[in-house]
């Protein structure tokens, strides 16, 4: 999918991004259960906080276009995963049609957002579970994705164009991108083969 594609249609582009993290191995042995639910939300959380270090680290009044492209990729690994957890929760993001709009909000403060995009995140962390997904859940998720496409506004990046970047990387790269086989933190008696479907 390209860039504007993903744009116009959250549930497409959630389907898809399910779809590769299906082919690459990532679902093998996983169920929606709390214990599941808490590893993709925690991976999410990992991505976000490699964004927040990255500007912490290196921002300056004058930052180079590579740091701009390398704190895009980390928002582009948080919508990846965002997807991939919708995905697998059977989040419905099409509701989500506010997100469509040209309009991003306007935050001046880098910093701010950043911290903004880390609460809201942790915030919905502590109420989801794999055994209760709410609807407001892909509000939710459709207003982390806007926080990440605020943020890389402010940095003059596109966030979808980043995760198509990533995402073409990402289908040539190796079953479980060549990880080590990894044993899962919870008994799980099925595998994902499909994403949850949407009611």
């Amino acid at each position: 999918m390209t860039a504007s594609e993903m744009r116009s249609d959250l549930a497409k582009t959630q389907l898809w991004v399910w779809g590769c993290m299906e082919s690459k191995g990532f679902h093998d042995g996983r169920t929606n259960d709390d214990d599941d639910t808490l590893v993709r939300n925690t991976l999410i959380g990992t991505e976000i906080s490699e964004a927040i270090q990255e500007v912490k680290r290196h921002w300056t009044d004058t930052p180079s276009e590579e740091l701009k492209d390398k704190v895009a990729e980390e928002l582009a690994d948080v919508a990846i995963r965002l997807f991939d957890v919708a995905g697998c929760l059977g989040l419905n993001l099409s509701v989500s049609e506010w997100f469509r709009k040209e309009e991003t909000p306007n935050r001046d403060d880098l910093f701010h957002s950043l911290g903004m995009l880390q609460y809201i995140t942790s915030s919905w962390f502590g109420s989801v579970s794999g055994l209760r997904v709410h609807d407001s859940d892909s509000v939710v998720v459709a207003a982390i994705l806007q926080c990440c496409d605020g943020i890389c506004a402010i940095i003059d990046r596109d966030l979808f164009a980043a995760v198509e970047r990533k995402m073409v990387k990402n289908m040539a790269r190796p079953h479980k991108y060549g990880t080590p086989e990894a044993t899962t933190l919870c008994t799980t008696q099925t595998s994902m083969t499909e994403p949850v479907s949407v009611s």
